[in-house]
């Protein structure tokens, strides 16, 4: 047992997520660890339960048996545990990209705004502009509403749910919103002028776009039965938002919920393994979190998939991110000691190598 004393508290939802947790161990009320048995624990069913976690585990050879569970046994290289649970998780998601390449039918929500959206703007296809004639004669300015930021192959990519048209006297005369929650991505235009400006709180003048053409936003359109689930692990991996979770165990409580929205019946172990990988110090974005009874609990952060590899301790682990000419450059990359499952491959004697 590896010497950490930091948990995973999960709410058991329902008999299928205690089952996702068969085998593991967990602390009960009073402190005492055991181990889960689905058939016997219904339970925990509503509960708030702590679990020792490969999230949290603080060994240093791979993760313990006790973080990892009842799995252990025919898993016991720990160091590729992330790799094996990243193929497992993402299987039946690429099996349903294939499958809707096959599809000849969509099923997909109409985009439908609210009925001021009507009065000020357009829109064509997928794509929001000013009307030429709008219902309101004097100047406006557009304020925009709790913008968040995701990475899209390598291209960071701005957008919101939501925004206001007010007057020069700082009133609110429009509030705009896209009733199926799509996201709405600012267009170059309008992230080159947020960018711009200092307080992000200030408001744009709708006279910056006067071209026929001008774009403000792009809208999100979302296949029911993909891009939802797609979306919300994205945005718990590869986000800043991460779905409004702030604690780590928030963060893994939201993943595993989209997870089994999607269908996924692999122990939740799998999960969280993939969250171990995205944890850094605040301090020290290259070193891992110390979650021994010396280390500071509060020194963490959950990043996203892109930075995370890029900035893993690993330098082979890194690679695999891309990018090479940034990497190459970089005088971090040389700064690089740490081990890693791919280390095997480049062992001058495979064979002596496994068998040590």
């Amino acid at each position: 047992m590896c010497n950490s004393t930091e948990t995973i508290t999960y709410h058991i939802n329902d008999d299928n997520f205690l089952k996702l947790l068969d085998g593991r161990y967990y602390y009960t009320s009073r402190g005492i660890m055991k181990q889960l048995d689905y058939r016997k624990d219904s339970d925990l069913i509503e509960k708030d339960v702590r679990f020792r976690s490969p999230a949290t585990c603080a060994s240093k050879d791979g993760i313990c048996k006790y973080c990892y569970g009842k799995l252990y046994d025919i898993n016991k290289d720990m160091t590729s545990a992330g790799t094996l649970s990243a193929t497992k998780i993402t299987e039946p998601l690429g099996q349903s990209l294939l499958s809707s390449k096959h599809s000849q039918v969509t099923s997909s929500s109409a985009i439908k705004f609210n009925d001021d959206f009507d009065k000020e703007f357009e829109l064509n296809s997928t794509e929001i502009s000013i009307k030429d004639e709008p219902e309101y004669d004097d100047e406006l300015f557009i304020q925009l509403e709790d913008v968040q930021s995701e990475e899209v192959d390598e291209v960071e990519m701005y957008y919101t749910n939501h925004f206001r048209l007010i007057d020069a006297k700082g009133k609110t005369i429009y509030n705009i919103e896209e009733e199926n929650d799509s996201n709405m991505y600012l267009s170059d235009q309008l992230l080159a002028l947020y960018k711009r400006m200092k307080d992000k709180t200030k408001p744009i003048s709708l006279e910056s776009f006067d071209g026929d053409s001008d774009v403000l936003f792009t809208v999100e359109i979302k296949n029911k039965e993909l891009t939802g689930p797609v979306k919300r692990i994205m945005q718990v991996l590869n986000s800043n938002d991460k779905l409004g979770a702030k604690t780590l165990s928030e963060v893994c409580q939201v993943f595993v919920e989209s997870l089994i929205a999607m269908g996924q019946k692999y122990d939740l172990v799998a999960a969280e393994c993939i969250i171990r990988a995205l944890l850094r110090k605040k301090t020290n974005e290259f070193e891992f979190p110390d979650w021994t009874n010396k280390g500071d609990h509060t020194d963490y952060q959950v990043m996203r998939v892109n930075s995370a590899l890029f900035k893993n301790p690993s330098p082979l682990v890194s690679l695999s991110y891309g990018d090479l000419r940034r990497q190459l450059i970089s005088a971090e990359l040389y700064e690089k000691k740490a081990p890693s499952h791919l280390d095997t491959m480049f062992a001058s004697v495979p064979a002596k190598f496994i068998e040590d």
